[in-house]
């Protein structure tokens, strides 16, 4: 299901993406809002941009599943130190025999 604030053309898509950004520039819902108005789309629009979630191609991202580009240089730095530290332990091995 792709969310109603993807593709705006409605002046109520274009409010939920205006929610989604002013979540994801930090700015804070009233604690009253917040109350009044738990699990409707607009409170969605605001957590979706506070946690940094967005859709692309009908795949979501977020802190659980990083972007592509983003999570390709965690996997690349993490090869990098992994052969680092391979490369060490066989330095230890052969310095002790």
């Amino acid at each position: 299901m792709e969310p109603l604030m993807d593709r705006p053309t409605t002046i109520y898509g274009h409010f939920l993406l205006w929610v989604s950004v002013q979540g994801h520039v930090g700015q804070i819902l009233p604690v009253w809002f917040r109350r009044m108005f738990p699990r409707s789309q607009i409170h969605r629009a605001w957590l979706y941009g506070r946690d940094g979630n967005f859709w692309e191609h009908g795949v979501r991202y977020g802190p659980a599943n990083p972007y592509h580009e983003y999570r390709a240089a965690i996997d690349a730095e993490l090869d990098e130190f992994m052969a680092a530290e391979l490369q060490a332990i066989e330095n230890d091995k052969s310095n002790r025999q």
